[in-house]
């Protein structure tokens, strides 16, 4: 595609993957907000759950934010019986996270919701079109992450 192409086909992809995000986070904050979760906490359940146990350290890497930024949202979900904090025997500074069964069932039921939301949304393309659209976007996923490695933006 030469670039003059791809500058015309830009514009109107932006504002239409922009458009999508908006739908779905309006979309998602209903199931969040029906469980009183924040998107953050749902982020935090999503990648305990997905890991099983993890540290701060960890899931600040992964966020790109402060280990003190997540040391308090974990604190404020261990106070609602979300999350399980202990820390390690051998070296007291490493706080290893975990869901509670109360966590894990939440994020379960979040979980289920944000499925049901994004099947409804795409329930009248072809499965070949799903199938296509899932193949583009991780294409896409993949090389912005390859970019964002490469210019250290982890």
């Amino acid at each position: 595609m030469n670039t003059t192409r791809l500058h015309e086909t830009a514009e109107p992809l932006s504002d239409a993957l922009w458009d999508l995000w908006k739908i779905w986070h309006h979309r998602s904050q209903i199931a969040h907000g029906a469980q009183s979760v924040t998107a953050e906490q749902y982020w935090l359940l999503r990648q305990m759950g997905l890991s099983g146990t993890t540290t701060v350290t960890e899931l600040a890497r992964i966020r790109g934010v402060t280990k003190a930024a997540i040391t308090i949202a974990t604190r404020k979900m261990e106070s609602l019986g979300w999350v399980n904090r202990r820390r390690e025997s051998d070296n007291q500074r490493v706080v290893r996270l975990s869901l509670t069964d109360r966590g894990r069932a939440l994020w379960q039921e979040i979980r289920r919701e944000r499925q049901s939301i994004l099947s409804d949304m795409v329930q009248q393309l072809s499965e070949t079109e799903q199938q296509d659209l899932l193949r583009l976007v991780a294409k896409i996923k993949e090389m912005s992450w390859d970019q964002d490695l490469e210019w250290g933006l982890e």
